[in-house]
């Protein structure tokens, strides 16, 4: 674990360092996209695949939102960063993106701006959930031995606060959280 204050300490500071020289200078918006709880009983069996799940997950929310908005042609610069556990210490698996604020155009000439509205909770709730279930009845059919409780609750996801979505003025401080 690189955060921990005791040992870990020069090996954050460094991945921070060295982050922080790839993030472009410009805007950032820091997105979190979790899952539901009802999934920690079965997270650290299927490791490999709920991390699979989440990071495809976050990455096709991502393009979706912007194939749906008048920035479809734009590539955005992308750090993605997961976490296991929340702040008092719990197993709390999530991942923080780290997106920029604008894009380049599909010609790679410009520069395209975002406006603030791109990741409002609304839009950003219907594609993750949307998406998130798909990849999780994937998983099911992966492993048919799963309880039907299991499968009944990925029909529920969308009841859960599974994001969270913020423009900052740059990417220091989201690094440096993480």
């Amino acid at each position: 674990n690189r955060n921990c204050p005791t040992c870990q300490t020069h090996h954050r500071i460094s991945w921070q360092e060295k982050t922080k020289k790839l993030a472009l200078k410009t805007s950032h918006y820091q997105i979190v996209v979790k899952l539901p709880s009802f999934i920690n009983d079965y997270f650290l069996k299927n490791y490999q695949d709920f991390v699979n799940i989440l990071f495809e997950s976050g990455k096709k929310t991502i393009y979706q939102i912007l194939k749906y908005s008048q920035y479809e042609l734009t590539n955005p610069g992308i750090i993605m960063a997961m976490h296991t556990y929340g702040e008092e210490n719990q197993l709390h698996p999530h991942l923080h993106i780290v997106m920029t604020g604008g894009g380049l155009s599909s010609d790679e000439k410009n520069w395209i701006d975002y406006d603030n509205s791109l990741f409002s909770i609304d839009n950003f709730n219907v594609f993750y959930y949307t998406i998130l279930q798909d990849q999780l009845n994937k998983f099911t059919k992966k492993y048919p031995d799963l309880e039907t409780e299991f499968k009944d609750l990925i029909k529920g996801i969308n009841k859960h606060d599974l994001f969270i979505s913020q423009k900052y003025p740059s990417a220091d401080n989201v690094i440096n959280y993480l």
